[in-house]
């Protein structure tokens, strides 16, 4: 699907989703998890339309009101907090296709956690396909 992440080396690999479209991580006490996946933009949604549906989902479980939203011509980033977790979604629409970021943190954790949230974000990269 056309995308990079660094991550640490203590997050274990969950496994790769059925089709093949992206990975699954965690800590080893399960308190900090990452998902990156693509998928192509078969609806042809604008990026505001994604991600008030990647906000709809999350609200599909739980109240969720993002403290945090941006929306730009190429990509979108929300975050907020459930209950004790700091949720955040980052996704980059190239070639029609959509990759997405999602990370779960908890808010106790963020002091320590923000060194290494920081890298993974700024290495998150899309990149064309052939």
């Amino acid at each position: 699907y056309g995308y990079t992440v660094d991550y640490p080396k203590s997050l274990v690999a969950k496994g790769e989703s059925g089709n093949g479209d992206g990975q699954r991580f965690e800590s080893r006490d399960k308190k900090f998890k990452m998902a990156v996946w693509g998928q192509y933009n078969a609806l042809e949604n604008s990026i505001s339309a994604e991600c008030e549906e990647g906000i709809k989902s999350e609200q599909k479980d739980h109240p969720f009101t993002p403290s945090y939203k941006a929306i730009k011509n190429t990509w979108y980033v929300f975050s907020g907090i459930v209950d004790s977790t700091i949720i955040y979604q980052k996704a980059i629409l190239q070639d029609d296709i959509f990759k997405t970021l999602r990370l779960e943190y908890p808010v106790a954790q963020k002091e320590a956690l923000d060194p290494f949230v920081k890298r993974i974000i700024a290495s998150f990269q899309s990149f064309k396909t052939e």
